[in-house]
């Protein structure tokens, strides 16, 4: 019983960690894509001299 128990909640931390694993690279790329677009519209601005 104990080893059943165990192996769900190994397999449960192996699932999360691979949602982890999916989301994270994700949300990193949301992050710098906004960071650069608010950077590349700034840039863009001043460039333009507007």
């Amino acid at each position: 019983g104990f080893w059943c128990i165990l192996h769900l909640q190994f397999e449960e931390a192996f699932r999360f960690n691979q949602t982890i694993f999916i989301t994270f690279p994700l949300f990193i790329f949301c992050i710098l894509y906004w960071t650069f677009n608010m950077d590349f519209r700034k840039f863009k601005r001043n460039l333009l001299g507007i």
